[in-house]
């Protein structure tokens, strides 16, 4: 599933948060992000390195989002706002960017730093319950980010996406899409996986 990122929502999770995070990663995903925003940088840390073993099972790389100091130490991928990759001098672990404008893509192709980048998510695409109340950037946006990057870097569609909507994301030029909520909530993951694949 070299076409999906997927990120975690732990509180949100339809069975066991460890059991689930090892179906994904078995897939093969583009990458994995633990996000969980929620937690306090301790309780992040105990639960990124609880994973670890895991996630070194599989080839799927594991990212964190925005403990740059532990993903560091770790020897594992960083997933950054677009001010914080603008801030960033230097990153010896591969670097994804959530982007919400052309131009915040444009300035990252135009400002490589000699910085890996892994990818950009670009959202959010659909309506999405992790969005309530705000309108969706939409189809045009992701398309305007893609020919920003000009397929430079890998761009991902994020919110609302599914496999019925997995074409117009290709159609835009995307590489694939992102999801959260449809990874951690799906009672049945393979089977989630089975019609991206299908896609």
């Amino acid at each position: 599933m070299k076409k999906l990122i997927c990120i975690s929502q732990k509180e949100s999770c339809a069975e066991d948060f460890f059991v689930r995070t090892e179906k994904i990663l078995k897939q093969g995903v583009f990458a994995f992000i633990l996000r969980e925003k929620s937690l306090s940088a301790g309780e992040y840390e105990e639960l990124a390195l609880k994973l670890l073993p895991v996630a070194k099972k599989y080839s799927s790389p594991f990212f964190l989002n925005g403990h740059y100091e532990l993903a560091c130490g770790l020897g594992l991928g960083i997933q950054l706002s677009f001010q914080a990759y603008r801030e960033l001098r230097e990153s010896p672990v591969p670097v994804g960017i959530s982007v919400h404008s052309a131009e915040e893509a444009e300035y990252i192709v135009r400002h490589p730093k000699g910085i890996s980048v892994s990818h950009i998510l670009a959202g959010h695409v659909f309506p999405t319950d992790c969005k309530k109340g705000l309108a969706p950037r939409g189809l045009e946006f992701l398309s305007s980010v893609c020919k920003a990057v000009d397929k430079k870097i890998p761009v991902f569609g994020l919110g609302g996406v599914s496999p019925d909507n997995m074409p117009a994301l290709y159609g835009t030029g995307a590489y694939g899409g992102a999801i959260m909520s449809s990874c951690m909530k799906s009672p049945d993951i393979e089977e989630l996986f089975k019609k991206f694949a299908a896609v």
